[in-house]
């Protein structure tokens, strides 16, 4: 993660978890000579290969005021110096950026960064991929002929690989149209392709020239399939959210049933484990829980927040994250108190029912 220090500068830190006790947060130690005069510095995500192997990953600002990404590596109980991680072709040109917004490690040796780089100007898609314990060099992606204006603009939310090498990473563009649309990409032994923007059933109730879609998180089976969730605008002008299974050739997203026509919904993450998946967001401005299975949408549950610590004037509560390892699961998210001020709450399914959520 980041704190600020004494001097109001943002600095990375690292901690270790072991047999359930934390460790004293280390300042993470980058070389001056690579630092902006005002340091600013954080570890923005981590992922564990293996029980005593993990790497964290995130942004420093450097010399040429510009943000660079950087990785630490953990083994064995020791964390390794901070390295650099350039971008591909253009190294690092003054004032740009390259941020990291998810990171998974298949092995202690093989990891994939999703981001974005803006360089002043563009705003694309960035992956970065670990080969054998070594960072490659990140690479811009380009979207599909004709997809992406001269003046891009992409963001790129999520990532999930089935196998080393072998991931679906999306997000949110804006098109060549001038809409605000979704998009997919892939690679497949670390070659990545072309992003394209997702596609929808016919029989959706969406006008493409209205475009505002998110595409949100992806899950993948281990070594299987992976599916996607986020949401767009429909023709009531409410965002509905989808689901976007993504072992066809041509991916093609379906919709969440709509509870109120009225209402929006929005799904935000997902976990699958085996065959089943379980979606997070909310609907009408209450946490949703929403099963797939076999190609098929289950049945909504409403996260049930207790009336004694929650707002009567305005009830609103939001599911944000799913975590399922086999038919358990556990949904966090957050919801408005008595006070009007948020709390988080965390609720768990045991393979039948949901437990009572707990403030």
């Amino acid at each position: 993660g980041f704190f600020k220090d004494a001097d109001d500068e943002e600095q990375a830190f690292t901690a270790v978890l072991t047999k359930g006790v934390w460790s004293a947060a280390t300042p993470v130690v980058i070389d001056d000579a690579l630092q902006a005069a005002d340091k600013n510095a954080k570890f923005q995500h981590v992922s564990c290969g293996s029980d005593t192997s993990c790497t964290a990953v995130g942004h420093f600002k450097n010399s040429n005021n510009g943000f660079s990404l950087m990785s630490q590596k953990y083994a064995n109980g020791t964390w390794a110096n901070p390295e650099v991680i350039p971008i591909e072709d253009i190294g690092q040109a003054p004032a740009s950026q390259a941020t990291p917004t998810a990171l998974v490690c298949m092995t202690a040796t093989d990891c994939t960064i999703a981001g974005y780089f803006w360089d002043g100007g563009n705003q694309d898609p960035l992956v970065v991929d670990m080969v054998d314990g070594m960072w490659q060099a990140g690479k811009r992606l380009s979207f599909a002929d004709g997809l992406s204006g001269s003046d891009r603009e992409a963001d790129m939310q999520s990532l999930a690989c089935s196998s080393a090498g072998n991931c679906y990473a999306g997000g949110s563009f804006w098109s060549a149209d001038g809409t605000y649309d979704a998009f997919i990409v892939s690679s497949e032994d670390r070659v990545w392709g072309a992003a394209n923007r997702v596609s929808y059933a016919a029989d959706t109730e969406r006008t493409p020239a209205n475009a505002s879609d998110e595409l949100r998180a992806i899950s993948c089976h281990l070594g299987g399939a992976c599916t996607a969730v986020g949401y767009f605008k429909n023709n009531s002008g409410n965002s509905q959210g989808f689901i976007l299974p993504l072992a066809a050739d041509t991916p093609t997203a379906i919709p969440m049933p709509t509870i109120d026509e009225a209402a929006p919904t929005f799904l935000v993450d997902i976990s699958c484990s085996d065959e089943t998946c379980i979606a997070v967001g909310s609907a009408g401005g209450a946490a949703v829980v929403m099963p797939w299975a076999d190609d098929t949408w289950g049945t909504p549950t409403a996260v049930p927040i207790p009336s004694d610590i929650q707002s009567q004037s305005s009830p609103s509560s939001f599911a944000a994250t799913a975590t399922c390892v086999s038919t358990s699961c556990l949904v966090s998210g957050r919801f408005q108190n008595t006070a009007d001020s948020s709390d988080a709450f965390v609720t768990t399914y045991d393979g039948e029912t949901w437990s009572d959520p707990e403030r």
